[in-house]
């Protein structure tokens, strides 16, 4: 597998995220960091895997990841890179459910990469009223060799889908989180928002979720990935 980036991992240097949620409570139960300092993607990368331990179905509203600066006081220390656009799927989690946060914070100076210390991710969410549809994952792969533009490549998670509703769905999508041997959450993969492709009633599609190059090479290639536990839905308002 060609490498796009050099991907230096703070296992070590990075404090477990403290999750801070308003209007609602969740439980973080699994995460993994690393810092991508050379390639298309430069700066921290992170990925959480979180619980709705509350009673009542919770709706995300915002995420946001600040990273602070090595040596801080966790959770109060200086704020060197806030990230405001991490994202969550699924969106919404009924009590008991778990979802995926991923942060991909951007450009990010390479020399600056060896400051990064805690992250804080922090949460609004607000009581929802929609549902959502879960649809049966038959199978779930990761593949190297998969070509991007520009000719790189990178490692897809394919992960098949079953419509066992009694109609041709769409809008559908899926979030695919990949684990080594020891169950330890390397990075996780989303879908499109919806996929505008229809499954018809009984019928399977297989998607493919293109996993950053240097994120891969970071967890030492895709030998290293032991298991992939997907998720597909779809959000019914």
């Amino acid at each position: 597998m060609k490498k796009i980036g050099r991907v230096v991992l703070l296992a070590l240097l990075l404090v477990p995220a403290l999750a801070f949620a308003a209007f609602g409570k969740v439980e973080v139960k699994k995460e993994a960091f690393s810092i991508v300092t050379e390639g298309d993607l430069l700066g921290p990368v992170g990925y959480w895997q979180i619980t709705n331990s509350d009673t009542v179905p919770l709706e995300i509203q915002s995420v946001t990841v600040d990273w602070e600066k090595k040596g801080s006081i966790f959770g109060s220390g200086e704020v060197i890179f806030s990230d405001t656009f991490a994202a969550m799927y699924p969106p919404l989690l009924k009590p008991g459910e778990t979802g995926y946060i991923q942060t991909f914070a951007g450009t990010y100076p390479e020399e600056n990469a060896k400051e990064v210390g805690a992250n804080k991710l922090s949460i609004i969410w607000q009581t929802s009223y929609g549902n959502s549809i879960y649809l049966p994952v038959k199978d779930a792969q990761a593949k190297d060799g998969t070509f991007l533009d520009g000719g790189y490549k990178t490692t897809s998670l394919e992960v098949t889908i079953e419509n066992n509703t009694a109609e041709t769905l769409f809008d559908y999508a899926v979030v695919a989180a990949a684990y080594n041997e020891k169950g330890t959450l390397l990075f996780s993969v989303p879908s499109a928002p919806t996929i505008d492709v229809g499954i018809p009633a009984g019928g399977q599609v297989t998607v493919r979720l293109l996993a950053e190059p240097g994120v891969v090479a970071a967890v030492g290639g895709v030998d290293k990935i032991a298991s992939i536990e997907a998720i597909a839905y779809k959000i019914v308002e």
